[in-house]
């Protein structure tokens, strides 16, 4: 396809909610900048506060997108299309997803606990593995999937699953570990550091603005792998912080 049309609203609000989640993580880094005198108790206060309000929000994303705005995630041209045959029963799905779970947890454990040593080997920064290899690696299917689904000119799924993960991990995976380290005891703020941040940003706002029009075409992807190319390149020559 040269040119598909989407359905903005929804593209518009998963560009809003990701720009929020930024908004979380700069003011953590901007605090650290400023006042490095009182930054680490004030940063860790903010961030547990704000990590609670992003949750409240995931809450209000899910209410939004299953019950009155269940529609926005359709595609109009194929809702006349028969319903797919069920494989799994609601039982069967939520015992495969468990094993899932506890599969994917074990060998992330084991993925993380090899990185260090692979960094030394390669000679190439941790972050670097962490932030590019290993999302590419195991975000592989998902990427796919979007592919797949856009050539076949579902788009509003085709997006649901791109923003998807990143809004999920924004509004919930991130606070969720910032909440549970507080229960634990730990010291985990949303403070990312300023070059973190700061692609955290750019990147936000370059998927807000090329989806604002509720139209893709080849050039609009092309900038956005240019721009994932330079991201990965900015990683690949920043030192790792001591003791990460």
């Amino acid at each position: 396809h040269s040119s598909q049309k989407f359905n903005t609203q929804m593209a518009t609000t998963n560009s809003g909610l990701l720009m929020v989640s930024t908004m979380a993580l700069l003011l953590p880094a901007a605090l650290d900048a400023a006042d490095e005198e009182r930054s680490s108790a004030s940063v860790l206060s903010f961030s547990r506060f704000t990590a609670v309000l992003l949750l409240g929000i995931y809450g209000l994303l899910m209410y939004f997108q299953i019950k009155t705005h269940r529609h926005l995630l359709e595609d109009e041209e194929n809702e006349e299309e028969e319903e797919e045959e069920q494989i799994l029963s609601l039982k069967e799905a939520i015992i495969w997803l468990a094993i899932d779970t506890a599969l994917i947890s074990f060998f992330s454990e084991l993925l993380v606990g090899s990185i260090e040593g692979s960094a030394e080997a390669w000679d190439i920064p941790k972050v670097f593995i962490g932030v590019i290899v290993i999302p590419i690696v195991g975000n592989a299917a998902e990427h796919a999937s979007a592919v797949i689904v856009a050539m076949k000119g579902k788009m509003e799924l085709s997006l649901g699953i791109a923003f998807g993960s990143a809004v999920q991990i924004a509004l919930f995976g991130v606070p969720v570990a910032v909440i549970v380290a507080w229960m634990m005891g730990k010291r985990l703020s949303l403070d990312f550091h300023v070059f973190e941040t700061a692609v955290v940003l750019v990147s936000t706002l370059a998927v807000g603005f090329l989806v604002g029009d509720g139209e893709s075409n080849y050039l609009k992807g092309a900038m956005l792998v240019v721009a994932y190319i330079i991201v990965s390149a900015a990683f690949f020559v920043h030192k790792d912080e001591e003791g990460t």
